[in-house]
């Protein structure tokens, strides 16, 4: 991992494990990149989803039982991610879908999305603002970003770190 990525994706994960609900109720993404969500009790989330628990070796929070959804479109490939929520506190409005992962999770890494915004609603743009998602496996740290959110749903595009391809998320709470 760069030093970049992990000036990234630092102050993302230190934001998810502490606010945020968590549970292991919810659905994920389906592993073939599909947009409907599938239980992860019926073993449709890759890298095991919401099923995964806090406390399992490598799983550092879930969240799982909220009524959000985030649709991530990297490239041409989207993927979606249901049971999310949204907080706000501490200058920033942070939505949280999924399992945050640590290098020590052993399998293919769980379906994630993570992105902490201004608190204050409207539109912004990139500075103080973290984003990443997890689909498949493979992990996108989000740059450049710019967009828009209100209390319960918002916008964001930017481009993949690693890639620079196009990256647009809707996400509503």
């Amino acid at each position: 991992m760069t030093k970049r990525l992990a000036l990234i994706l630092l102050p993302l994960l230190l934001l998810a494990a502490a606010c945020g609900s968590s549970g292991s109720d919810g659905a994920s993404g389906g592993s073939d990149g599909s947009t409907a969500p599938t239980s992860a009790d019926d073993g449709g989330a890759s890298g095991g989803g919401c099923a995964d628990e806090e406390g399992k070796a490598g799983v550092l929070r879930t969240f799982c039982d909220g009524d959000g959804t985030a649709t991530v479109t990297v490239g041409d490939t989207e993927h979606e991610i249901a049971g999310g929520s949204c907080e706000t506190g501490g200058g920033y409005f942070s939505f949280n879908a999924g399992v945050v992962a640590t290098g020590e999770y052993e399998g293919t890494r769980p379906d994630y999305a993570g992105f902490a915004l201004p608190e204050a609603e409207g539109d912004f743009g990139d500075e103080g603002v973290a984003a990443t998602a997890t689909f498949d496996g493979e992990s996108v740290a989000i740059a450049q970003i710019d967009g828009t959110h209100d209390a319960t749903s918002g916008t964001l595009d930017g481009v993949d770190l690693a890639t620079d391809a196009p990256v647009h998320v809707e996400f509503t709470c």
